[in-house]
């Protein structure tokens, strides 16, 4: 399944694929902070079968890409969602133009992670076995993700079989660029936390400043490790303004560096 996601929040676009991901073998999240990208990506390549959109863009105006869907006559499923109301801990999907006959991909379990409710009836949400991956243990979080922090609540696991995952960082510890590069260096593109620790880590995701900076760093660390951050956000997504904020930070902190 190829699916658009347009959201210029970082925090909340990387609490959708986290979702998203949970057990599905055959999915690819295309990521893009703007309408306006939206539209010439969508120009350009228009084989998407799900549009994700928030209704809370910054860049521009959800309005226009809604617009050129329809004027045009494309017949995807769009998903609108919002986090607009401060006393929500988690967005919510306010506008629902699907079935989930339509689209197995939202069942009851993904709706829950996100703190929605399905619109149909319980005997309707069965997912064909085959699109699912059983996995009672653990849950799968981008690598990328990690570089947003500096310590966790929880522990990390990294899967080494179907059955198998061992424990690479501890509950509270602290870690650094090094330990995020030593994974990037093996190409291992996910972490796993637990089950149980999984909506902690989305309200973390969702809740927290986009990059949280190590106090216990030195300033040549500190640098590198934003730039390293700046570079991994911008290769995936592009750019979103509380990532040019991050980087107009690291741009400051690198002229002090050098005076």
């Amino acid at each position: 399944m190829k699916i658009l996601i347009v959201d210029d929040n970082d925090c909340t676009r990387h609490l959708v694929i986290s979702c998203l991901e949970q057990g599905l073998e055959q999915l690819e999240i295309v990521e893009v902070t703007s309408a306006k990208m939206a539209k010439a990506l969508y120009s350009s390549d228009p084989y998407f079968e799900l549009v994700l959109m928030s209704l809370d863009l910054a860049s521009d105006s959800p309005l226009g890409f809604y617009q050129f869907l329809h004027s045009d006559g494309f017949s995807v499923k769009m998903l609108t969602y919002s986090n607009s109301d401060p006393q929500e801990t988690l967005p919510k999907i306010v506008n629902l133009n699907l079935t989930e006959q339509e689209i197995p991909l939202f069942s009851d379990k993904l709706f829950s992670a996100l703190s929605l409710s399905p619109k149909v009836e319980k005997e309707d949400t069965e997912l064909p076995s085959k699109d699912l991956t059983e996995n009672q243990s653990y849950k799968k979080v981008r690598l990328c993700y990690f570089w947003r922090f500096h310590q966790l609540a929880f522990p990390l696991f990294l899967k080494l079989s179907e059955e198998k995952y061992v424990k690479i960082l501890n509950s509270n510890q602290i870690y650094g660029l090094e330990f995020i590069e030593k994974y990037e260096g093996k190409h291992q593109n996910y972490l796993y936390i637990r089950n149980k620790d999984f909506d902690q880590f989305l309200e973390l995701l969702y809740q927290k400043p986009l990059y949280e900076e190590d106090p216990n760093l030195s300033s040549e660390e500190k640098l590198l490790r934003s730039q390293h951050f700046i570079q991994s956000m911008a290769l995936s997504s592009g750019l979103s303004p509380d990532l040019i904020e991050v980087a107009n930070k690291s741009i400051q902190e690198l002229e002090k560096f050098c005076n």
